[in-house]
């Protein structure tokens, strides 16, 4: 079984990712100005690529009240798997096995810090 390697590559020169064409692995031994992300292999409620990094909601309705509540995670590695973490919540990670699929990208900690901030 073969599994596709990818990865996007933050500049924080520059503040912005790397396009995919100019990417070069040299970047990846410079941790100081690069900082890589790899795809974990899941995609959004919409189809959209998970990295580690990105910023996901995931939103329901109390069948009660009609109230809507929405929840922050951020994409993130622990114990050797892919999954979330909650912003602004004492939760634990939640690898992505143990989740449904209804969750969105909304953004990731480079380009849209101010997601996470305030919680």
């Amino acid at each position: 079984m073969s599994r596709l390697l990818k990865i996007r590559i933050w500049d924080r020169r520059l503040l912005s990712f790397v396009p995919d064409m100019l990417l070069d692995f040299g970047m990846l031994t410079d941790p100081i100005i690069f900082e890589a992300t790899a795809f974990t292999g899941v995609f959004d409620s919409n189809g959209k690529e998970l990295y580690e990094g990105d910023i996901t909601v995931w939103s329901t309705r109390d069948i009660q009240t009609g109230e809507r509540f929405a929840y922050l995670y951020i994409v993130g590695f622990e114990n050797g798997c892919f999954g979330l973490f909650p912003v602004g919540s004492s939760d634990e990670f939640q690898p992505f096995d143990n989740l449904s699929s209804g969750d969105v990208l909304v953004g990731n900690r480079f380009e849209h810090p101010y997601l996470l901030r305030g919680l």
